[in-house]
């Protein structure tokens, strides 16, 4: 017994039913009300403009949420959609992306990130696309308390940065420039040059030079540098250009200490 198919023709044609809504609600095959359509109806699947329209409709709806969808991922990726990063760094802008990821993984243990690649880009300013630049550069925070945001970060030379976590190490372990000029010279600055004079500045390539001869040679080095200006005055000879008088031990078989030294002229 063939099924009674006109009421569903209108919705068919307008696309609201497909063939197999019909199918499951006469209790036929697909093909069978294809058939049926096509036969006694003279409707066939691929001459329905109404579903050919509603069909192009959807794909382009379709279309349009997946944009929105890859939209919505570069914003969360990048911080902006990629169309916007070329309008405004290029069309290198995802060139240092990797170095963003992996500067951002390696400072998540040492505080916060708020960075999106964008900011970063624009923190860089016209450095990032640049290696030869970048290498000398070091992205750091201005306050270390505060995470890793915009308005916390700057660029700094690499140099400048070594420079001052030298110095933060040095003041940790409990080191001033006094502390270190004494460790350097057996005083501070100040104090040889008021006792010494601007003099004592050119013997000091002397003074290292000995130091370094006699500890390679596998002797014992006990003297600071204020130690040998001591001697130096006390032995009254006067020093005329590059020629430095001899230093001798009293008892070779002692180190090069205060008391066992003494200078004498070749």
């Amino acid at each position: 017994m063939t099924p009674n198919l006109k009421p569903f023709i209108s919705d068919y044609e307008n696309g609201k039913i497909s063939l197999t809504g019909i199918a499951q609600k006469v209790g036929r095959s697909r093909e069978r009300v294809r058939q049926i359509l096509a036969s006694k109806h003279g409707i066939r699947a691929n001459t329905s403009q109404a579903r050919q329209k509603l069909k192009d409709e959807q794909r382009k709806e379709m279309q349009a949420t997946i944009a929105q969808g890859l939209i919505a991922l570069e914003i969360e990726k990048y911080g902006a959609s990629a169309s916007e990063m070329r309008m405004q760094f290029g069309p290198k802008w995802d060139a240092t992306f990797n170095l963003f990821r992996q500067k951002r993984n390696n400072e998540r243990n040492h505080g916060e990130w708020k960075l999106t690649f964008k900011d970063w880009l624009e923190v860089w300013g016209e450095q990032s696309l640049s290696k030869k630049k970048s290498l000398d550069l070091c992205f750091v925070r201005a306050n270390e308390s505060k995470p890793f945001q915009k308005s916390n970060c700057y660029i700094e030379p690499r140099e400048a940065v070594c420079r001052r976590k030298q110095i933060l190490k040095l003041q940790s372990m409990g080191y001033t420039p006094e502390n270190r000029e004494s460790a350097k010279y057996g005083m501070p600055v100040a104090k040889l040059s008021k006792q010494f004079g601007k003099s004592w500045e050119r013997t000091f390539r002397a003074f290292c030079a000995r130091r370094t001869a006699s500890i390679r040679s596998g002797l014992k080095w006990r003297l600071t540098f204020y130690d040998w200006l001591i001697l130096l005055n006390a032995s009254g000879i006067k020093i005329r250009g590059k020629n430095y008088p001899a230093l001798f031990r009293t008892k070779k078989s002692k180190a090069f200490v205060v008391g066992n030294v003494f200078f004498q002229l070749d």
